[in-house]
């Protein structure tokens, strides 16, 4: 029953990649460079949108979970290609493995944290993501990246790590009584899927200002 609700998890997880490796591909071979720098406002309301959507469940089937990730594939394809050629597929897979590394590891913090613990952790979680949110709209239209692009990203992975925790912790939890229904997988999925993206593009971010300060 446990290992059912664990492959369920991963099989929507890896499905919602797929789905958004596609809308990437579509991204970028319609959308016009001019545009581009436009895709970080979309990208901002996408991921608001995403914070609202896991607490208000309007994302509660598989249909919908891959339509989201299909369309934030179209917005943000851009972003994985513009980073994949800066980086170097060396670095840039390096940075997909230590995403992996992270959630591995918040597996194992989860299995040895108490309940009482993780939920004084998950009760800052919101304010954090929320709050790191409105500093990157800012910092679009204000600081222009730069050396605050540096903090934030910094910030953002050190949040999403905490973030992943909590995730793991939640599904470990769930995973254990009964077998969990498709809203139930959607929303674990989609909170993966999710933290996943911001952390990736956070230590993508990190190490594309890094090697252009060498």
């Amino acid at each position: 029953m446990e290992r059912k609700n664990y492959l369920a998890i991963m099989k929507t997880f890896f499905m919602a990649l797929l789905f958004l490796a596609i809308g990437s591909i579509i991204g970028v071979l319609i959308i016009p460079p001019s545009v581009r720098y436009m895709l970080n406002i979309a990208f901002f309301v996408l991921v608001l949108f995403s914070i609202f959507s896991r607490k208000g469940g309007f994302i509660k089937s598989k249909g919908s979970m891959y339509a989201y990730a299909f369309i934030l594939g179209i917005l943000t394809g851009s972003t994985y290609v513009y980073y994949f050629a800066t980086l170097g597929s060396d670095l840039f897979l390096s940075a997909v493995l230590g995403v992996i590394l992270v959630f591995g590891l918040a597996y194992i913090v989860a299995s040895k944290t108490s309940e009482e613990s993780m939920f004084k952790i998950s009760s800052m979680i919101w304010p954090l993501i929320f709050s790191l949110l409105i500093l990157e709209f800012l910092n679009i239209f204000l600081f222009k990246f730069g050396t605050f692009d540096l903090i934030l990203s910094t910030i953002g992975v050190l949040v999403y790590s905490l973030y992943a925790i909590v995730i793991m912790k939640s599904v470990q939890s769930r995973c254990r009584y009964g077998v969990l229904s498709e809203t139930e997988v959607v929303q674990l999925s989609y909170s993966i899927f999710i933290s996943f993206l911001n952390l990736l593009l956070d230590i993508l971010r990190i190490l594309a200002i890094v090697k252009d300060n060498d």
